[in-house]
């Protein structure tokens, strides 16, 4: 059997944001994954995002950008306010990632044990669903046409 994966989280913004954290680390089997400080060397890296003002934003990109260059090969998985609100900016920043809204961010452990690394969000819906990068190059349905992202192959609604 393979090591555990090393996963740290960063929590930027309200008192919720910090309880959603913990309840999301909680979520991660201790059989699978080891939480490791976000200062250290990680396989995944989750970063709670916040956009309640511009420094927040601000922020939470060099909290995305810190984690890339910590391990340009992890999973970077940005969730919450601001992954909600600009998923262009993470997405420029990111590389390789996961980035899920305020509704879809308690879907993230599943994301990751499903091996699924690119995510498709719905927050009109408050749904979430997976796609294989593979699979994803263009997508139209009825009158909606959905922008995908080619850095991580994502659709965001």
């Amino acid at each position: 059997m393979p090591g555990k994966k090393r996963i740290a989280f960063h929590t930027l913004g309200c008192k919720l944001n910090f309880s959603e954290t913990s309840q999301i680390s909680r979520a991660f089997p201790l059989s699978e994954f080891e939480i490791v400080a976000f200062g250290e060397q990680a396989d995944i890296y989750v970063v709670n995002t916040c956009c309640v003002t511009e420094k927040a934003e601000k922020k939470s990109r060099s909290a995305i950008r810190q984690a890339r260059k910590r391990n340009p090969d992890s999973l970077i998985a940005a969730v919450g306010c601001y992954a909600q609100l600009n998923p262009e900016a993470i997405n420029s920043i990111a590389g390789n990632s996961v980035v899920l809204g305020t509704s879809g961010k308690f879907s993230l452990p599943s994301v990751i044990q499903s091996g699924h690394t690119r995510s498709v969000i719905d927050e009109k819906n408050n749904s979430l669903s997976f796609i294989r990068a593979t699979d994803v190059r263009s997508a139209i349905s009825g009158s909606e046409c959905f922008l995908i992202f080619k850095t991580i192959d994502s659709i965001f609604f």
